[in-house]
């Protein structure tokens, strides 16, 4: 953490925290106009737990909990949900900025399927986006009227290995 700039720390937060914290605001008001709905937020198994170098995204995706909880409260009574959907590991392009340089894609592959094995336990791999977008259409269902103000991990089992 002691490398991060103040600046890092800022757009991370900003994006993560504030960005939400914005949107809920907006959405909020149009929601209560039209008789309720779902909000569905996206979280990370980093609110849970963290790895080193990721101090700043760990502390604004726990931020989140606080929001989608007091959001959730405060709207019940307005028939607004509101939810936050937290990925595991996650198969997606915004890995690639970890991908080091020179790497064919072949090597790349490989060395996220390791990453994934040591990662997630239970299944072993990473998940796929359209893993987390069935996810995400099952929380903001009728299927989960019932579900609000929580913070939800589809992780493969990731958590339960700590």
């Amino acid at each position: 953490m002691h490398e991060v700039t103040v600046e890092e720390w800022d757009d991370v937060v900003s994006t993560n925290t504030r960005g939400v914290f914005l949107a809920l605001k907006y959405e909020i008001l149009h929601m209560r106009r039209l008789g309720g709905g779902v909000i569905l937020v996206t979280g990370s198994t980093n609110q849970w737990a963290t790895r080193t170098g990721l101090g700043s995204y760990t502390a604004s995706k726990n931020a989140l909990t606080g929001l989608v909880q007091a959001a959730a409260l405060e709207n019940a009574g307005h028939g607004i949900r509101v939810v936050a959907l937290s990925p595991g590991m996650t198969d997606t392009p915004m890995l690639d900025v970890h991908r080091p340089a020179g790497l064919s894609d072949a090597q790349w592959y490989q060395m996220k399927a390791q990453f994934a094995q040591e990662g997630v336990p239970a299944f072993r791999r990473m998940a796929g986006p359209e893993e987390m977008a069935a996810a995400a259409l099952a929380l903001a269902s009728s299927s989960f009227s019932f579900q609000t103000g929580s913070c939800v991990p589809v992780d493969g089992g990731q958590l339960a290995a700590l």
